[in-house]
């Protein structure tokens, strides 16, 4: 037996979806908002919003902006410190072959 579902519109960002319609609550795909569904018909009875922390969010873009310009400084100054090598071994093999 096929699946029935109905069109309904998510009240927190109003995207578009489709509900079974044997289902008592769903979620939004676009923006994970749990909907309650009425008995009698597809109703928005309770909304539980997904949270999100803004400031933890910027916080940890920061932290890993900070760690990869760490990286890049290490791996600059590992690139530098070879370079100096590679002279310095480039020199005296200049030197050793007169």
């Amino acid at each position: 037996m096929p699946i029935k579902f109905v069109p309904m519109i998510c009240p927190q960002c109003g995207s578009q979806m489709d509900v079974p319609v044997d289902k008592d609550m769903c979620f939004c795909a676009a923006c994970g908002t749990k909907i309650l569904i009425n008995d009698d018909s597809i109703k928005t009875i309770n909304i539980n919003q997904r949270v999100t922390d803004d400031a933890r969010i910027a916080e940890a873009q920061a932290k890993a902006k900070v760690a990869q310009g760490r990286q890049n400084t290490i791996l600059k100054a590992i690139v530098i410190v070879a370079v100096f090598v590679l002279d310095i071994i480039i020199f005296m093999v200049v030197l050793s072959s007169r």
